[in-house]
Order: structure tokens, then sequence, then C-alpha cells
């Protein structure tokens, strides 16, 4: 009895923390490093967690290739997904709504091919054979896909073959002062990166010009995904709307190189998805239409 009257006292013994876990491609955050990337997601969602009152304990797995996170969707189990938006396109996930990471100048990023006013470079069929520097990043992954479509529009065939060279540059204004000072015939770079340039060096923009431009395309997103209770999808939504807000949240923002999170639904990916869907064509990459039929399946299976 007096066992009985202790346990009464001390009421139920608290439950367990519920796991909830976040997946997080490495492309999607590009030269972040890794463990402070992972550790500014963990302490953000700990921190909503416990504002909030939700019982759980916030895990972040980052996946470094295709296959991982391929093979984290099938088995099921997470709750929130940061990935290049090609990788998502390839993922098979249906979600009603999606979150951008978005800047001063919006979600979306124009890249644009530039050379030299002066040289011999006037159109997309003057760069055989010669030499291209392109900046590698998160927001840039997408370029590639570009680049290459535009050369099969006029049928000059793959960037490896056609190219003489190119070079990967972790920087902008690396890629911009090669093609200034005339180590490489063209780059790559956002529009951003090159208005920036201009800004820094007024004869960049003198002596370089923009030989193509890009649509606009989206590169990365965020999504919910196996989130149990409505109540509990309505929590991390407004905390992620709300990133910009909370010292954690600003320091989520830093790592994916944003100021906020927008709200969008799936279509707005429209335009991106059909760059991609010809990209994919070109290269002979499959559709990925059979992971998509495997994620299902799994996931519908008692």
């Amino acid at each position: 009895m007096a066992l009985q009257g202790l346990t009464s006292l001390a009421g139920e013994p608290p439950s367990a923390p519920e796991p909830f876990r976040v997946g997080v491609s490495q492309a999607s955050f590009g030269t972040v490093n890794r463990n402070d990337a992972s550790a500014a997601i963990k302490a953000w969602g700990t921190s909503i967690a416990k504002e909030r009152n939700l019982n759980l304990n916030v895990q972040v797995e980052v996946f470094e290739t295709v296959a991982d996170w391929r093979k984290a969707l099938i088995r099921g189990g997470l709750n929130a997904v940061s990935m290049t938006t090609d990788e998502f396109l390839q993922s098979g996930e249906h979600p009603e709504f999606i979150y951008l990471v978005t800047k001063d100048t919006g979600y979306t990023e124009h890249y644009v091919l530039l050379a030299r006013r002066d040289g011999a470079i006037e159109n997309l069929q003057a760069l055989r054979g010669r030499r291209l520097a392109r900046h590698v990043s998160s927001t840039t992954r997408p370029a590639l896909a570009w680049i290459e479509t535009a050369l099969a529009e006029q049928n000059l065939g793959r960037a490896n073959d056609f190219l003489g060279e190119i070079v990967e540059l972790d920087s902008p204004s690396k890629a911009v002062l090669r093609v200034f000072f005339r180590q490489s015939d063209a780059c790559i770079v956002t529009t951003n990166a090159f208005a920036l340039a201009c800004e820094m060096n007024p004869q960049v923009h003198t002596q370089l010009k923009v030989l193509l431009s890009s649509p606009a395309i989206i590169p990365r997103l965020i999504f919910f995904r196996g989130i149990k209770t409505a109540p509990m999808r309505e929590e991390f939504e407004s905390a992620i709307l709300n990133l910009h807000e909370t010292v954690a949240g600003q320091q989520v923002l830093t790592v994916f190189q944003g100021s906020r999170m927008e709200k969008h639904p799936l279509s707005i990916l429209d335009g991106t998805r059909r760059l991609f869907e010809q990209y994919h064509r070109l290269t002979g990459q499959p559709n990925l239409s059979s992971l998509e039929s495997e994620v299902h399946s799994v996931n519908s299976s008692p």
C-alpha cells in the first residue's frame, strides 16, 4: 500500500521521447562543414521541441550519396528532409507543400555564361575546345544541367566533349576573375554573383559580357513526411517559416545561405522539373519511377 501511494504521488513515469528524424543531403548545404550543419539543425529542432512542449528526440542524419538517401526514403522514418531539387525530383516524393530557402533576391537562381567583350567568343558555338570555369555550390548545381541542355538544343554535344577544359571552383569571384585575366575563355556563375563582382570592380562590367542567361531555377528545398499528427506538423511548419526570428533558426539559415523560408505548393517546381527532365533524357539517366514505386510499395506494406 505504501508503494502504491508513492507511485500515485509521483504520477506516471514520463514516456520516452519520440524520435523526430531530419534527413539532409550533403549537396543541399554545399561546402559547409558537415558536423556544423548537423549540430545547427539538431540544436534548432531541439529548441523548438522544448519551446512547444513536444516530447521529441531530434535526430539529424546527413546523406553523402544518392544511394544513402534513396535507402533512407525507402525504409521510411524520416520526418523532414532537405535536398537539392534534382534529388527531390528523383525521389518519388509528392508532398502537398515544400519549403524554399529564400534570400533577399528571392528563392530562385539565374545563371549566366560570361566571356570577355574583346575576345573571340560571341556565342555558344564559339566555345568549342575552349576553357570554361564554373562555380560549384549547393545553389549552382543546376547550372550544369542548364548548360548541357543549351548545348543539346544547338546540337553541340555534351559539355565534356565540346569544351576543351572545365575548371570547377569553390568561389564565384574566382570563376569571374579567371575570365577577367584570360585564364579561362568563359565562366558560369549566378546573376547575383556577377552583379556583386561588377559592384566590387566596375572593370568587370566593362570587360565581361553575358553570352547566355538561364531561366529561373529552384536549386533546393525542404519537405515534411511521415508526421503522424496535424498539431506536430503545424508546430514544425510554424517553426520553419519563422526561422529568421530565433538565434537557433538563424544558425540554420546560415547553413543554407538564406535569410528566411517560404511555403509553396509543389507546382512551383514545374519550370525546374522540365529542365531536369530534359537533362536526364540527354544524359540517359533513369527517371527513377522504379524508385517511386519501390518507396510506395515499402511504405504501404503492413
